[in-house]
């Protein structure tokens, strides 16, 4: 940041001095600093990749109480308590929940998309 500023400010200098606009120069310190960014953006993304994948992941099975809170949170319904609302009746996420609570499934779904879950 302070060596674009410091560019940007000799730049400026130079304009005043000479009267005219340099559009060269402008030109070539952006593509320099698109040029840097672009760089740096790879080696950062190489980074991650590299540790995601000296990572070792193991999938998981889904427990169905964790299928209902994603259930909840995709439906805009979270912040309800998934046993009652203030009435005392049982909310529609609840509703949602499989009818045997230790079962667990081997995808997890979110708006009906399958996804494989990992830990």
């Amino acid at each position: 940041r302070q060596l674009w500023d410091t560019s940007l400010t000799f730049t400026l200098q130079l304009e005043r001095f000479s009267g005219k606009k340099a559009y060269g120069l402008r030109s070539t310190l952006l593509a320099q600093a698109k040029s840097f960014v672009e760089r740096k953006h790879e080696s950062n993304m190489s980074s991650l990749v590299a540790a995601l994948d000296s990572e070792r992941w193991v999938q998981c099975n889904v427990s169905a109480e964790r299928q209902a809170a994603l259930t909840r949170l995709c439906s805009g319904r979270a912040a309800f308590s998934s046993r009652a609302t203030a009435r005392g009746t049982e909310t529609a996420a609840a509703a949602n929940v499989p009818p045997s609570p230790a079962a667990k499934m081997a995808d997890a779904d979110v708006e009906g998309v399958r996804y494989k879950v990992v830990w």
